[in-house]
């Protein structure tokens, strides 16, 4: 199972999770769609399902996301950071937060060096962080601009004692949702669903699952709110998700626990998930 694979199968999980529905087995249909074949119980009764995953991001070009780029190299850089971190006696609790210059998806950030120079960082300032109390220690300005990987695209560091390694990022890329590119989204499915066999599965689903950073239809965070739910149910998502010959189409929105069926017209809220009307 490749990288691609994992990431289908874990996202396919979640959101069953999100459901609460409960599986026997999750399986990679890959080179052909759909993405994964999934055993169900509904009722109590075994039912199969098969689901492609589309990642929603709103500025996806021909040549990709410049987003979805950056958040992955934040992975990367969190990937190797953490790691060593697991290996040093002196970092294993210790929590690293860094704080980008500004939110445009574009850094020119290298991974490899950004993650060496945190690192360095994270080593010399470790110490510190006992006798700091809750808040931890800050490291921005000239001290922090002598680790030449971070000085550029980072404002600042910060270190706090924590439970276990871990690595996050402040001021990430921001990605709106819009009508638009979130009716593209679906759309995009439509040729690869009327074409699929069903592969003898009792339903097919299309699972859009918007990217961590993807805010509501309005200006602000991406609450299932009276507005954003009201643009959902506009008749031209319905009219695209029945013509990708789907049984369910889904847009799961993960960060803030919420998710919108468009055939059924139903939006299904997680714990937490109300936000402003």
């Amino acid at each position: 199972m490749d990288a691609k694979q994992q990431e289908e199968i874990a996202l396919v999980k979640g959101f069953l999770g999100f459901l609460t529905v409960d599986y026997r087995t999750l399986e990679p249909n890959k080179p052909d769609p759909p993405d994964v074949i999934a055993t169900i119980i509904v009722e109590g009764q075994e039912q199969s399902i098969a689901v492609e995953v589309r990642k929603y991001y709103k500025d996806e070009g021909p040549h990709g996301s410049i987003s979805q780029r950056r958040h992955s190299e934040e992975d990367r850089i969190a990937g190797l950071t953490r790691e060593a971190m697991e290996a040093d006696p002196s970092l294993q609790r210790l929590k690293v937060h860094v704080q980008w210059e500004d939110n445009s998806p574009a850094r020119g950030v290298r991974p490899e060096e950004f993650a060496r120079d945190l690192l360095r960082l994270a080593r010399a300032h470790a110490p510190s962080v006992a006798c700091a109390g809750p808040c931890g220690v800050t490291v921005s300005g000239d001290d922090l601009a002598q680790y030449v990987g971070l000085g550029g695209p980072a404002l600042s560091v910060r270190l706090a004692a924590y439970p276990w390694p871990e690595v996050t990022f402040g001021n990430s890329a921001i990605v709106y949702l819009d009508q638009d590119s979130l009716l593209k989204a679906i759309k995009s499915k439509t040729a690869s669903q009327s074409g699929a066999s069903r592969c003898g599965v009792d339903q097919y689903w299309l699972l859009v699952c918007a990217s961590p950073e993807v805010r509501s239809l309005e200006s602000y965070v991406g609450f299932l709110n009276g507005a954003t739910e009201k643009a959902l149910r506009l008749p031209m998502f319905r009219c695209a998700a029945e013509d990708c010959a789907c049984d369910r189409v889904y847009l799961w929105e993960k960060r803030h626990n919420w998710a919108f069926e468009f055939i059924s017209q139903e939006a299904i809220r997680g714990e937490g998930s109300a936000g402003p009307c």
